[in-house]
């Protein structure tokens, strides 16, 4: 078993979300965004703001908000408070009383009120770029290729069976197997929420999720993942068609986003100076250090970057999300090291 370390520069703000969407019944924003324990809110009230609390619950939402606005001191009943910018609390301040506004908040992926880093995130972009440099160097055609066997058929798990019959997947030769990429928490303090910029044809779609620190946001947000290749795994299932590798990942990587860099340079944000230069100031990293390579995780990537090579897709993605209407989302420099002696 080999061990590493991914040293994780978080460059631009990450948004991994849980699927969880918080309607404002279920926080507070005063200085902070404070997400409630309603059991706790309700236990601590006397029994006449009970049973007047339960009815809202029942019966109008939009009413027990602002019950809740009135009644408690939310740093009393929270289950984790986060940093919030100023915008995001104007818009909060602005629309509290609008009951068509729903004001829902995207929290990050947690456990025991904890926000973390999934190594799964991590693992799926460095697969997808594992795949496109595959299909780069083998000019693979696949186009005839149903979607469910595509992965199968380039890594070399998905084997054609006799007499015309569907081809038969062995997950056990999918060298993915054999990398391992734990989960880890973030640091203290170091998200918040912000105001995040759907831009579409058809105008701009304003949300609100919690991000990580980063920086280009001006604050420096630097993480250490384990990675782990499992040599066992290796030698035990010979069937593999290619052996994951530092050498693989790095160069996948570096090669699967470079050229993504240089088309969002080139062409959406060919007029937005602000935006063109942090992806010209990450295209340089690249160019500086054979080393280092980029991915990119979460939400607000866009599907040109969590897909295989465009010349194998369809559609073009003509929309974009930007934090504060300025910073491109999910974006992480990383240097791979091994761990000695372990």
């Amino acid at each position: 078993m080999r061990q590493y370390n991914l040293k994780c520069e978080v460059l631009t703000p990450v948004h991994i979300g849980s699927g969880e969407e918080l309607p404002p019944y279920e926080y507070l924003i005063s200085d902070s965004f404070y997400r409630l324990s309603l059991e706790k809110v309700l236990s601590a009230l006397p029994a006449e703001k009970q049973n007047e609390m339960l009815q809202l619950m029942e019966k109008d939402l939009f009413l027990l908000r602002n019950f809740l606005r009135k009644n408690i001191q939310p740093e009393k009943y929270q289950l984790y408070c986060i940093r919030l910018s100023p915008e995001v609390k104007d818009l909060y301040n602005n629309n509290i009383e609008d009951f068509q506004n729903q004001l829902l908040i995207y929290p990050f992926i947690r456990t025991r009120n904890r926000p973390y880093l999934p190594g799964s995130s991590l693992k799926g972009a460095i697969r997808t770029a594992v795949l496109n440099e595959i299909i780069r160097g083998r000019n693979l055609d696949l186009y005839h290729i149903k979607p469910k066997l595509l992965e199968g058929t380039i890594l070399g798990y998905a084997v054609s069976s006799d007499y015309g019959n569907r081809p038969k997947i062995h997950l056990e030769n999918d060298p993915f197997r054999c990398l391992k990429i734990s989960d880890v928490l973030l640091p203290n303090n170091s998200t918040i929420i912000k105001k995040i910029d759907i831009l579409t044809n058809r105008g701009n779609i304003p949300a609100l999720r919690e991000v990580t620190d980063s920086f280009y946001a001006g604050n420096d947000l630097k993480i250490n993942v384990p990675l782990l290749i499992e040599e066992q795994v290796l030698q035990k299932y010979n069937g593999f068609k290619i052996k994951i590798d530092p050498e693989i990942i790095i160069n996948s990587c570096r090669n699967y986003y470079k050229p993504l860099l240089q088309d969002e340079i080139n062409g959406y944000f060919k007029n937005n100076n602000y935006v063109r230069q942090i992806y010209q100031g990450l295209l340089s990293l690249l160019e500086q250090n054979d080393h280092t390579f980029l991915i990119r995780v979460g939400w607000g990537c866009g599907k040109d970057f969590m897909t295989l090579h465009q010349k194998y897709t369809t559609s073009k993605v003509k929309t974009r999300r930007l934090v504060d209407g300025k910073l491109p989302l999910g974006w992480l420099k990383i240097q791979l090291e091994e761990v000695k002696n372990v």
